[in-house]
């Protein structure tokens, strides 16, 4: 005979040290008097807008513990009563409600108003859950699969109680949201279903995760017989637990002791001149003595012994080795799987359109990023298709993937902590670039690997950008967008003034280009251009004609070689000269551009520079939009400008200098 049980796992990966996020989980398990008020399980996830820090940890784990003993004191409590499982669950939410309100009054870094919480209570075969911010659960019954998210959303506080009955052969998943926009439920429903959701088969992720897993299971008749057995072992173990407790407090007792104690026989004892005193009657028995015959074994009972110990751990050995082959099949299955959806997309993009093309190629990524790479077979697989992957992109997008680099030169050597502005070029070798920390004006012999301090600038505001006027002079801004001229030949400097515009309200990005100084304002939706004079700048004019209907509040950058360009955070960059927009077309590119952070040109280049911090690579096109080539390289992730020397790439990333050859296609 089987009955129904329902099969708990969970985890908890914080191991992303660059995630913007923290989840916890704390299980609450029901002690013996308390079973029929069942199990609950906390989720909490804490966000941040900045990698998370070592006191924000610290926080939320003291929060998810506070929490976690508020449930113990005032949900498992035998005065309350006894009502309804729904309904002592619902009186749960509404007080934990309150108390969240008490928390955020007392909470003055405004910590608790960033976490997140799901709260699951599990009795016998029924499940209640409640939960607000970034949670959801998927639900699968046979081939249906659902993705429950909250009907009401707010911040800090639970509105959502959803109840039901698990049936035999469904299964529940309660996660973080992250999870399904990078995933297809069909994928995660397969992991689940193979017993196979881990951080190998996920890959890497940007995020830390945390996950409660509810399989309704059969249960044979031998399982019931060992869980009624632990059962009464812990109820055992409680009850010493609480006597050793009553024990050491002394007067404390616990209830059956005193009934044991109320009810025990007791006789007296009289000493001449003292009262009487209480003695307690323990009858003692003496046990007799046990006696154990020893009778020798004859040979043929120890040659019995010894086969059967032998078939014993015969049998033992073909079920660890039959199970072992089982789980090397099942993995094997699961690659299989893998790598025939990989083949299957793979071939349809030889006859796909452009549009259907970057789908594929999506899909595509997802499957090697979530490919099972936890055993040395599986991880061949892996690195064969990956291979075959960045060859593909290599001979259609021009992809490069580089998994180590080093630097030609590192800033740090000039002197610590460095904070580096963009490079400037004077000639071929030569580079300048101001350390923001100290406003110090550095310049860098790359041939020489070396570099020493011009000048230090201790009386203008921390200098933000440098530009090249001429072969002696750069001009130097600063973060209040003052605008000062130095000269590298007679080391001074010279305050310049801009004239603005009345209807000039911001500067957004400043460049130079013959005699005149561009201005780019975003709250206008303009470029202002200032032609030079002796004291600076003035006389500052619209340069985009009144007809141009623009929308600069994506605009990352922008740069001048005659004409200018405007490149957008989406890698959309449009072309303008003498006022008025040009048409642009540049080859389509993958992966996509969805969070660009850099872009430049200039009059003595032919490419078009970008670079995508988030995907590690830098993306050079031509000036009638070919794509050139694309750079990727997991140092590449703070990347601050790109310059050309001959046919090499130099880019500033961080601190560090990297050099690639410039290949054309």
């Amino acid at each position: 005979m089987a009955t129904t049980q329902i099969k708990i796992s969970h985890f908890c990966w914080n191991n992303q040290q660059k995630a913007t996020n923290y989840p916890l989980i704390y299980p609450i398990k029901a002690q013996a008097k308390f079973k029929k008020f069942g199990d609950i399980y906390i989720l909490a996830n804490f966000s941040s807008y900045q990698p998370i820090k070592k006191e924000q940890k610290e926080f939320s784990k003291k929060f998810v513990e506070k929490l976690a003993s508020y449930i113990e004191d005032n949900y498992y409590n035998p005065l309350l009563a006894n009502q309804s499982i729904q309904n002592n669950f619902e009186n749960l939410i509404g007080q934990i409600n309150e108390w969240l309100k008490r928390e955020s009054l007392r909470d003055e870094n405004n910590w608790v108003e960033r976490i997140k919480l799901n709260l699951v209570l599990i009795k016998e075969q029924e499940i209640y859950c409640s939960w607000f911010g970034n949670f959801v659960f998927l639900s699968i019954s046979g081939d249906k699969v659902e993705i429950i998210e909250p009907e009401k959303k707010q911040e800090n506080k639970f509105v959502n109680l959803i109840s039901g009955k698990i049936e035999k052969g469904d299964i529940l998943f309660f996660t973080l949201s992250y999870l399904f926009d990078y995933f297809t439920e069909k994928r995660i429903t397969n992991l689940l279903k193979n017993n196979s959701l881990n951080e190998d088969s996920l890959g890497k992720l940007n995020f830390n995760l945390v996950g409660l897993i509810l399989k309704s299971e059969e249960q044979d008749q031998k399982q019931e017989i060992n869980q009624e057995i632990e059962e009464n072992k812990q109820e055992k173990e409680e009850k010493i637990q609480s006597k050793t407790r009553a024990k050491r407090k002394g007067s404390e007792k616990t209830e059956e002791e005193r009934i044991e104690e109320i009810f025990r026989p007791q006789t007296y004892e009289f000493e001449q001149g003292k009262s009487p005193s209480i003695k307690a009657n323990v009858s003692s028995q003496k046990s007799s003595k046990n006696l154990r015959e020893f009778f020798p074994l004859t040979k043929w009972q120890k040659f019995i012994i010894v086969s059967v110990v032998l078939v014993l751990l015969l049998l033992v050995q073909n079920i660890i080795i039959s199970r072992k082959n089982a789980q090397l099949q099942k993995e094997q299955a699961l690659i299989d799987d893998f790598t025939a959806e990989f083949r299957t997309k793979k071939q349809q993009l030889d006859s796909a359109q452009e549009k259907e093309k970057i789908s594929l190629l999506e899909d595509l990524k997802n499957i090697l990023e979530s490919f099972p790479k936890n055993s040395k077979t599986a991880e061949e697989v892996f690195n064969n298709l990956n291979q075959e992957w960045l060859t593909y992109l290599e001979e259609n997008y021009q992809y490069h993937y580089l998994p180590e680099l080093s630097a030609i030169f590192d800033l740090n050597t000039l002197g610590s902590p460095f904070n580096p502005t963009n490079l400037i070029t004077k000639d071929e070798n030569s580079f300048y670039l101001v350390n923001k920390q100290t406003n110090t004006l550095y310049q860098i012999n790359l041939k020489l690997n070396q570099g020493e301090a011009i000048t230090s600038f201790k009386n203008i505001p921390e200098i933000k950008k440098i530009i090249s006027l001429d072969k002696d002079n750069i001009l130097l801004v600063d973060k209040q967008n003052g605008i000062s001229r130095f000269n590298l030949k007679t080391n001074s400097l010279t305050p310049l003034k801009i004239e603005k515009s009345e209807e000039n309200q911001e500067i957004s990005n400043i460049a130079y280009y013959g005699g005149r100084i561009y201005i780019l304002d975003k709250t206008q939706n303009q470029i202002f251009r200032y032609p030079e004079t002796i004291a600076g700048f003035a006389n500052g004019a619209k340069w985009l004609k009144e007809n141009q209907a623009c929308n600069f509040t994506n605009v990352v950058n922008f740069a001048i070689d005659g004409s200018i360009y405007l490149a957008k955070s989406n890698g959309l960059i449009s072309k303008f000269y003498l006022g008025e927009e040009q048409t642009f077309n540049f080859e389509n590119i993958f992966p996509l551009i969805t969070e660009l952070n850099f872009f430049s040109t200039s009059p003595e280049t032919k490419y078009l520079y970008l670079a995508e911090n988030k995907t590690n690579r830098v993306i050079i096109y031509d000036k009638e939009g070919n794509l050139i080539k694309q750079i990727s390289s997991p140092v590449l992730d703070d990347i601050k400008d790109i310059k050309q020397k001959q046919e090499n790439i130099l880019v500033l990333n961080g601190t560090r200098i990297f050099s690639f050859p410039l290949e054309k296609k």
